[in-house]
């Protein structure tokens, strides 16, 4: 199974749908060229790929890979510098990881989906780590920009294979 289907709440909401799709580590994805004898595939453009206003990258826990945020401490009651906490493994101090969590709109023929893609997704693309992406981008004084890596993605070509647990086709029972 690529993924499964679970509740969406929490700190990632990418829609107000009430489910969201968790890609599991056997997922991927490659651009139609990768992929011969591609008739019976519907391919899916990246359209107007990126949704404004949402951040390509999270600075996540190395744990769990949860959102780490600005370590509070209670008896300075101050955010310590350099220091951030994990809500999803209850570390008050943890080792974070500048990560991909990057929000694109896909569409056919039959209609548009959004996906959230992470680290894994996004680094079988382009072949780059978000961190090395947003050094890149720190460096030539670009940090508030979306990366050219990411903006060329849009309109390339991506099978989705795409599995919902329990769906798998039956015959019908004859009787």
């Amino acid at each position: 199974m690529n993924f499964e289907v679970l509740g969406n709440n929490g700190d990632y909401r990418g829609t107000r749908h009430p489910y969201k799709i968790s890609f599991m580590w056997t997922t991927y994805m490659k651009t139609s060229e990768q992929i011969p004898n591609l008739s019976r595939f519907n391919l899916s453009p990246f359209s107007r790929y990126f949704i404004s206003g949402i951040p390509w990258f999270y600075v996540g826990c190395k744990g769990c890979c949860g959102k780490a945020t600005p370590y509070f401490n209670p008896v300075t009651e101050e955010i310590e510098a350099n220091k951030y906490a994990c809500d999803s493994c209850e570390k008050d101090e943890t080792i974070t990881s500048i990560r991909y969590k990057l929000q694109v709109k896909v569409a056919d023929h039959t209609g548009s989906t959004s996906f959230l893609l992470f680290d894994r997704e996004v680094i079988q693309l382009i072949h780059k780590s978000a961190y090395e992406l947003l050094e890149q981008q720190v460096q030539f004084n670009r940090d508030d920009e979306i990366p050219q890596e990411l903006l060329d993605l849009e309109g390339k070509k991506i099978v989705w294979v795409i599995r919902v647990k329990g769906t798998v086709k039956k015959p019908p029972n004859p009787g």
